[in-house]
């Protein structure tokens, strides 16, 4: 899976978000090595998103706990049945 950093992810985000061909963002999360301080700006760049009216959805197989802080933001949070959360 390709590695996303907070910069790119945070514009293309900012850029779905005045789209009007994008409805919503589909976050598939794998497991994040990213620190609490970069989940936090991508967590913030997904309420300012959503603030558009448009929707967010996340589905794991697994959730680490900074996983799922960022995925919380979404409307729907779905899990692999035999996922570990």
């Amino acid at each position: 899976k390709p590695c996303v950093t907070t910069r790119p992810a945070r514009r293309t985000i900012r850029i779905a978000k005045q789209n009007d061909k994008i409805a919503g963002i589909d976050i598939e999360s794998g497991l994040l090595s990213s620190g609490s301080a970069s989940l936090e700006a991508i967590r913030r760049s997904l309420i300012d998103f959503k603030e558009s009216g448009k929707f967010v959805v996340a589905y794991a197989d697994n959730f680490t706990q900074g996983n799922y802080f960022l995925c919380s933001v979404a409307d729907k949070v779905f899990l692999n049945p035999q996922g570990i959360l």
